[in-house]
């Protein structure tokens, strides 16, 4: 079963831009706990977006987290962790204007803009918030190392099998 990439779309289901459930594993006794994110790695490949940035979002302020393992000190509901990676597509996967998850991330004069290949739009990333400018200070690194983010979500089309080319023009 997916997810649409798309919060506000949750409840449509020919949505087509979708994404896997976080498949969660809880490990450790008492004050040792750790939420483990067994499938992070796909959530990186289909948004583009290095892994330890997702992560570092998801673990929120002031949370330990070790990327070698995807794992996060404490123990998360599997809501709680599904709403903190839903804050960090709104803010870093979606087009603030369409929302559409069509977003190429790039540093222009060692700010973070997106350029939404939907509508057009280009946007000047800036955040308030103190923890959301230290992600965005590690994707600027990462790109300035790596190259642009472009989109990667993988669009799920929908076929019918029992129809040939041919018989659509009958």
């Amino acid at each position: 079963m997916s997810l649409n990439v798309n919060e506000k779309e949750k409840d449509d289901p020919n949505y087509r831009y979708k994404m896997p459930k976080p498949e969660l594993e809880y490990q450790g006794k008492n004050q040792n706990t750790y939420t483990i994110i067994k499938n992070m790695k796909k959530f990186a490949d289909l948004f583009g977006h290095p892994s330890y940035c997702i992560l570092k979002n998801i673990a929120g302020k002031g949370s330990r987290f070790d990327i070698k393992n995807n794992s996060i000190k404490g123990t998360l509901s599997y809501n709680d962790v599904l709403n903190r990676l839903y804050d960090y597509i709104n803010h870093y996967i979606l087009c603030p204007k369409c929302l559409k998850p069509e977003l190429e991330l790039k540093v222009i004069k060692n700010y973070l803009s997106c350029e939404c290949h939907a509508c057009s739009a280009i946007t000047k990333l800036n955040h308030d918030n103190k923890y959301k400018k230290k992600i965005t200070k590690d994707l600027i690194d990462w790109i300035n190392k790596n190259g642009n983010i472009k989109r990667n979500i993988n669009v799920q089309v929908k076929t019918n099998d029992e129809l040939s080319f041919d018989d659509l023009f009958e």
